[in-house]
């Protein structure tokens, strides 16, 4: 799951005095208004960085509804989801991603009622997901693949991690070798299932390194049934 809260992004860090700012937004820079609400993110300023999210949002900066829509989400639910849907318009991947996101979880209010805002919705969240892969990103590619592999279509799985491997994605890598390590979708395969962890390490994964070690308890295990009957045949 991606996060769903504001974070602050680095990739918009200004060396501009916020004063610069205010005045490129104030004559329609939208992305001076989203690197104002990135600033106020950092400093906990929710209320000014919503302002400012607000602003860069309605000047059709398709990162400030993002980062507005998630500014909202405690507040104005709605709110939200309009933001993301019309950042969606402008073919923003996060804002796909989090659509997907909310369909496949559901959002429950934080009230004691628990009152369901958003009920869960796979067919929903597989839209998204995949308007965010025909957006060649890799991380709906991966997600779509988790949708198959949590109902057992582990073929269906398997196309969609070796389309997010395509791409380099060292996630996409270690779910693939999990595939071949259990012969899931695909014929056993615990050679093939060490590649696909050792390239998931080399992709910078580091999760590939469960799958080596779950390769190597079997192994062991293995290895130790052997022994313990060849120990009792020889009594």
């Amino acid at each position: 799951m991606h996060s769903l809260t504001p974070v602050y992004d680095k990739k918009a860090e200004s060396n501009r005095t916020i004063c610069d700012l205010k005045k490129a937004a104030q004559v329609d820079d939208g992305s001076a208004a989203y690197q104002l609400a990135q600033k106020f993110i950092k400093t906990k300023e929710s209320d000014k960085a919503e302002n400012w999210a607000n602003v860069g949002a309605e000047l059709g900066h398709t990162e400030s509804m993002h980062c507005l829509a998630l500014l909202s989400f405690d507040s104005n639910f709605d709110r939200t989801m309009y933001w993301l849907e019309e950042g969606a318009k402008g073919h923003h991947q996060k804002c796909m991603i989090t659509l997907g996101d909310y369909f496949l979880r559901g959002v429950i209010s934080d009230s004691k009622n628990e009152t369901i805002i958003l009920p869960s919705n796979s067919v929903m969240a597989r839209y998204w997901y995949k308007r965010a892969s025909d957006e060649k990103n890799v991380d709906a590619k991966i997600c779509l693949g988790n949708m198959d592999y949590k109902i057992g279509h582990y073929s269906e799985a398997l196309q969609w991690y070796q389309k997010a491997e395509k791409l380099k994605s060292g996630e996409a890598m270690k779910r693939i070798g999990d595939l071949y390590r259990k012969g899931w979708g695909v014929t056993e395969d615990r050679d093939l299932a060490r590649t696909y962890y050792e390239r998931a390490i080399t992709a910078g994964y580091k999760e590939g390194r469960l799958g080596l070690d779950a390769l190597d308890h079997k192994i062991k295990h293995c290895v130790r049934g052997v022994l313990d009957f060849l120990f009792e045949s020889s009594e």
